[in-house]
C-alpha cells in the first residue's frame, strides 16, 4: 500500500543566482528510523495525544533539550529509536510510545506539478 508524499509548500526559488529549494515540513518518513522526520503529527500509534518535549520532565541531556526545545508536541526520534518517532504522551499508564508515521512515495508527476504552480 502506497501513501501520498504530503509536503506543506514546494517551490523552486532563484536567489542570487544559486538555486534554492524551500520545502517545508514532511509529514512522512524516508525510512522505519525517520530521524528525518519534521512534520506535525502528534498522536501516537494508538492514539494517545503526545506531551510539549519542554514539559516532558524526564532525564533528557542537555543537547536532546536544545534539539527539542521548539518541537512542540509533534513527534520525533531524538534517540534514533530503531522503531521510528514516537513522543512522550499525556496518558498516565504510558510513558511514551511510537508514532505511526507513514513512509514517503516519490511522485515525480506529482512533484513536477507542484512545481508549475510556484
Amino acid at each position: 500500500m502506497a501513501f501520498p508524499t504530503t509536503y506543506a509548500h514546494f517551490c523552486e526559488i532563484l536567489v542570487l543566482g544559486i538555486l534554492a529549494v524551500h520545502v517545508a515540513a514532511k509529514e512522512c518518513v524516508d525510512n522505519v528510523e525517520g530521524k528525518d522526520y519534521t512534520g506535525t503529527i502528534n498522536t501516537t500509534k494508538n492514539g494517545l495525544k503526545c506531551k510539549d518535549w519542554s514539559n516532558t520532565g524526564s532525564n533528557m541531556t542537555l543537547d536532546t533539550q536544545r534539539l527539542l526545545a521548539d518541537q512542540h508536541n509533534y513527534c520525533r526520534n531524538p534517540d534514533s529509536d530503531p522503531f521510528g518517532p514516537w513522543c512522550y504522551t499525556t496518558d498516565d499508564d504510558t510513558f511514551w510510545e511510537t508514532c505511526d508515521i507513514p513512509f514517503c512515495v516519490l511522485d515525480l508527476q506529482d512533484a513536477e506539478n507542484r512545481i508549475q504552480y510556484c
